[in-house]
């Protein structure tokens, strides 16, 4: 079970939960149970993933970034490298 932290651009509210996948392809984020009362429809919101690695791996790490329009189609997509 993957866990995300979401941060809601217009509230500011920011809440811990899990994920649920969904139906591949339906371009939906949905928010259940008590998260679900921190958004509203069409707000904007930043979802982060997290993960624990040990220090010799660090260097490995290649975050990725999404970017999407109104209709929730990828607009963007962005990598780093993390190097010492």
């Amino acid at each position: 079970m993957d866990f995300v932290e979401i941060s809601n651009k217009n509230s500011g509210a920011r809440i811990s939960t899990y994920v649920i996948l969904g139906e591949r392809g339906s371009r939906r984020c949905i928010l259940n149970g008590a998260a679900a009362r921190t958004c509203q429809p069409g707000d904007q919101i930043i979802v982060c993933n997290s993960v624990y690695l040990g220090e010799d791996k660090l260097t490995s790490l290649k975050p990725r970034i999404l970017t999407f329009d109104e209709n929730n189609v990828v607009r963007d997509r962005l990598s780093y490298s993390c190097e010492p």
